[in-house]
C-alpha cells in the first residue's frame, strides 16, 4: 500500500504538467474585424443612468455619542468626528447598553423578584 501511493501522485503530477505544457502561454491578438465583433462601441444612449444613493447620516440615538477629540473608547474617525464603531461603513453592529450590565449585576446578586427590580429601578433601567 505504501508504494502505491508515491505512485499514483507521480502520475497526477506528470498527467498536470503534461496538460499544461501544451496550453499556448499567451493570449491570441485580435485582428480589426474580430475586435470589431468582440467589443462593439457603446453610445451614451445605451448606458443606464446614474442612481442617487443616499447619504448616511449621524443619529445619536442609534449610532452613540461622538467626540472632536479622540477617547479611548472613540476609536474611529469620520468626518471631524470620533466614534465608538464605524457605523457608517454599513449595518451597525450590537452596542453595549449601560443597562445591560445592571441586568447580569441584578440578576447575580438578588436573583429574580422583587428585590431584581427594585436594583433595575436604583440604576434607572427597566427589568
Amino acid at each position: 500500500m505504501r508504494s502505491i501511493k508515491p505512485f499514483v501522485l507521480a502520475s497526477a503530477l506528470a498527467f498536470c504538467a503534461a496538460i499544461t505544457a501544451t496550453a499556448p502561454a499567451s493570449a491570441t491578438p485580435l485582428n480589426g474585424l474580430t475586435a470589431a465583433i468582440a467589443a462593439p462601441q457603446t453610445s451614451a444612449a445605451d448606458l443606464l443612468p446614474v442612481e442617487q444613493v443616499a447619504q448616511r447620516r449621524y443619529n445619536r440615538n442609534r449610532h452613540g455619542y461622538r467626540h472632536r477629540h479622540r477617547r479611548p473608547t472613540h476609536r474611529h474617525y469620520y468626518r471631524g468626528y470620533w466614534y465608538a464603531f464605524p457605523w457608517w461603513l454599513g449595518a451597525a453592529p450590537y452596542r453595549y447598553n449601560r443597562c445591560d450590565r445592571w441586568r447580569r449585576e441584578c440578576r447575580q446578586r438578588w436573583g429574580g423578584g422583587a428585590n431584581y427590580r427594585g436594583c433595575m429601578r436604583h440604576h434607572g433601567c427597566r427589568p
